[in-house]
């Protein structure tokens, strides 16, 4: 991808959003918790959910890595955004996919290659602690 091609889709992307709320991120060095905000790492996952994987293709039955963890509690508010629980962006890992973005195909739309989810505050997350999830 060349360095105007990139600049045409980001320009693409800023012209569809519009203005809208957002955070500025900081990678910090260290070990981060089970329920912190992180890139990549060990995701918080409740041991009574399936994990996920890719459903069909290449993908199929792969699990995806954790590419995102975002907990709510943790950041400041964002509005039309909750003010609790978890939300994790996975994706798959290989040549076709990027970081969760497919580069060969037509079907953006489909959550084979990656996966959003978003845990609400439960019972495992609020008293359990390391006991309420499953280790990956």
């Amino acid at each position: 991808m060349t360095s105007d091609t990139v600049r045409e889709l980001t320009d693409k992307v800023l012209k569809e959003l519009g203005t809208r709320p957002a955070l500025k991120f900081c990678v910090k060095k260290g070990k981060p918790g089970l329920y912190d905000c992180k890139l990549g790492g060990t995701p918080y996952f409740p041991k009574d959910m399936e994990y996920p994987t890719g459903m069909e293709g290449d993908y199929k039955g792969e699990k995806l890595r954790l590419l995102a963890q975002i907990n709510f509690e943790r950041i400041p508010h964002i509005p039309d955004f909750p003010e609790k629980g978890i939300l994790q962006l996975f994706c798959a890992c290989d040549d076709n996919y990027f970081y969760g973005c497919c580069i060969s195909g037509q079907e953006y739309h489909k959550q084979n290659g990656f996966r959003v989810i978003y845990h609400g505050r439960n019972e495992a997350y609020d008293s359990l602690g390391n006991a309420g999830f499953r280790q990956i």
